[in-house]
C-alpha cells in the first residue's frame, strides 16, 4: 500500500476546497494523466475491485486503441471542435488503397496524439456530421455557445478523495445549462440506449458531472446525451435523461467513493466471492425439455453403430 501512496503522490492531483470545483484547461493526454480519480474507474466498484485494482492500482491494464475508438475521437473533434478529420496520406498507401505494411506505426509517429482515418471512415463521419446537422434540435446543441472538452476537478467531502471529470460540452442555452455527452454507438434505438445506460454505467457518469458542473457554477436544467451511429446509416438521436435518474446516478457515485475509499485504507481488493464457495442451480426450464429427442438420439447413434459393424464384417 505505501509502495501505492507514493506513486499517486508523484501524479499530479488538483485538490479545491471541499464542495467546490473548478476548471483548468488542459490537453487530454495530461488529464488522462491526472492523480484525480475519474468515472471510468469508480464505475468498476464496488461490483469489481479485483479489476480496479488490477487496472488503477497495480496498473496492468494494456489499452489498445480501436479503429472505432479512432473514429469516436474523430466525430467528437469534427462536432464539437470544428476540427476535420486527418485522413491517411498518400504516400502511407498502397496503389490498392491499404496502408502499407508499417503504416499505421509510421502514421502515428507523424501525427502523435491526431487520430488518422482511412478514406472509408472519414465518409462515414461525413454521414453521421450531416445527419447530426440536419436534426434542428441536435444542431441547437451543437451550435450553441459553450465550453468543449471542459475539465473540472473537485474533491469528495466525505471521503477527501481528489475527483475529475471532463465534459462533451457545456451548453449556454439562455434559460440554463445543459451537459452534452456523445455517444459514438453500434445502435441508437431505445432499447439498446436504454440498455447501454445501465450496463456501461452511463446514469452515474451523467450523477458524477452533474454534481462537479453544479459546484463549480449552478445546477444545470438537463443532462442530454447524443448518440450517433458508427455504420451505415451514421444516423443521430438526442436523448435527455430524467433528472431523478440522474440523482441516482450521483448517490451511486458516492457509494462507489466510499468503497473506494476504505479499500485505500484497507488495501483489500477482495471480492464479494473470496473465500466462499458458490452454488450453482440448473435452470427450471431445463427440467421442462422434453426427453424425446435425447432418447431419438441414443437410437440413432445405436443404429449407426450396428451399420458401421455390419459393413466392417462385409
Amino acid at each position: 500500500m505505501s509502495n501505492m501512496a507514493t506513486e499517486r503522490k508523484e501524479l499530479e492531483t488538483i485538490t479545491p476546497p471541499a464542495n467546490a470545483a473548478v476548471h483548468v484547461d488542459m490537453s487530454n493526454d495530461r488529464y488522462h494523466a491526472m492523480g484525480n480519480w475519474s468515472h471510468s474507474q469508480l464505475k468498476h466498484l464496488p461490483h469489481g475491485p479485483e479489476l480496479f485494482e488490477w487496472n488503477y492500482i497495480l496498473k496492468r491494464e494494456k489499452r489498445s486503441v480501436t479503429r472505432g475508438m479512432e473514429c469516436g475521437s474523430a466525430l467528437h473533434a469534427w462536432l464539437l471542435e470544428g476540427i476535420e478529420p486527418t485522413t491517411v496520406p498518400a504516400d502511407f498507401l498502397t496503389k490498392a488503397g491499404s496502408v502499407k505494411p508499417g503504416g499505421w506505426a509510421a502514421i502515428a509517429a507523424e501525427f502523435p496524439g491526431v487520430p488518422v482515418l482511412k478514406a472509408d471512415e472519414a465518409a462515414g463521419l461525413l454521414y453521421a456530421r450531416d445527419n447530426c446537422y440536419a436534426d434542428p434540435e441536435i444542431r441547437a446543441y451543437l451550435e450553441t455557445a459553450g465550453q468543449v472538452e471542459h475539465s473540472l476537478f473537485s474533491v469528495d467531502p466525505e471521503t477527501s478523495l481528489p475527483t475529475r471529470i471532463r465534459l462533451d460540452k457545456l451548453c449556454q442555452f439562455t434559460d440554463g445549462m445543459v451537459c452534452l455527452d456523445l455517444k459514438y454507438s453500434a445502435d441508437i434505438t431505445d432499447r439498446w440506449v436504454d440498455k447501454q445506460v445501465s450496463n456501461m454505467a452511463y446514469y452515474s457518469q451523467a450523477g458524477m458531472y452533474w454534481e462537479h458542473v453544479e459546484r463549480a457554477y449552478e445546477t444545470p436544467r438537463a443532462w442530454a446525451f447524443l448518440f450517433v451511429k458508427n455504420g451505415p446509416p451514421y444516423t443521430a438521436r438526442l436523448f435527455k435523461m430524467l433528472d431523478h435518474d440522474v440523482e441516482l446516478g450521483t448517490r451511486h457515485t458516492h457509494v462507489s467513493l466510499r468503497d473506494l475509499r476504505a479499500r485505500l485504507d484497507t488495501d483489500d481488493w477482495r471480492g464479494e466471492g473470496f473465500g466462499g464457495v458458490g452454488t450453482i442451480e440448473v435452470k427450471s426450464w431445463v427440467w421442462d425439455v422434453n426427453p424425446e429427442p435425447l432418447e431419438a438420439h441414443q437410437e440413432f447413434t445405436e443404429f449407426s453403430q450396428t451399420i458401421n459393424q455390419s459393413e466392417g464384417e462385409l
